[in-house]
């Protein structure tokens, strides 16, 4: 997958979660998406 599919990938799943999250939970979120990304 391309960098661009990735990116778009976690974009769509953020927007469709952000109504839901608070400044802690955006941050928990965000650290799950970069560790399950691990090394490309």
């Amino acid at each position: 997958m391309s960098d661009t599919q990735v990116i778009k990938k976690i974009r769509d799943k953020y927007e469709k979660l952000l109504p839901y999250l608070n400044e802690k939970t955006r941050r928990i979120w965000a650290g799950i998406e970069a560790s399950s990304l691990g090394t490309m």
